[in-house]
């Protein structure tokens, strides 16, 4: 048995003792000094002190946010600067009718009190361009959208947040 293990039994010993003494005086029974001593004693003469070394452990500190926020995020489709910017104000889409060139891209802006989530309208298939819906959550005041129109046609957006607004994408 090594040195650390001695030192613990030894302890556990002592500890066991000390409850023993303590619960003996609560039933109000005197245990002989010489009953103690004789446990005590064994335990004391067998072990030797002998220097421990120690060594320092690394530690891992990770910081953890108390409260956590939803907070809004810009989707982004493309990288290519957007020329053309339709912003969604308290009032709807303002202009609700752009007219781009094939490839340009558009930027939708929130300037409202409001929430934004642009998806194409698919009630009518021949207004519907595939892939042309903001999937990365609902944007805030001054989140933004962006989107390449690569396909010529008129093509039919709206508001997800209920609201009703809608406009239309022109590609020529």
């Amino acid at each position: 048995m090594n040195q650390n293990m001695k030192w613990i039994w030894a302890t556990v010993a002592v500890i066991a003792v000390i409850g023993l003494v303590l619960i003996s005086k609560k039933d109000n029974v005197d245990p002989k000094i010489s009953d103690i001593q004789n446990i005590v004693d064994p335990i004391s003469t067998t072990t030797e002190a002998k220097e421990v070394k120690t060594e320092p452990v690394p530690v891992t500190v990770v910081k953890v946010p108390a409260v956590v926020k939803k907070t809004y995020r810009p989707a982004m489709v493309t990288k290519k600067p957007a020329s053309n910017i339709i912003e969604y104000t308290n009032q709807g889409f303002k202009p609700s009718v752009l007219t781009i060139k094939q490839g340009e891209s558009v930027e939708f802006l929130n300037t409202s009190d409001q929430t934004m989530v642009i998806r194409s309208h698919d009630e009518s298939p021949d207004n519907f361009y595939p892939g042309f819906s903001q999937e990365g959550g609902p944007l805030g005041k001054g989140g933004k959208f962006f989107f390449a129109f690569t396909l010529p046609g008129t093509w039919l957006y709206y508001n997800l947040n209920g609201n009703k607004e809608q406009g239309a994408i022109v590609v020529k």
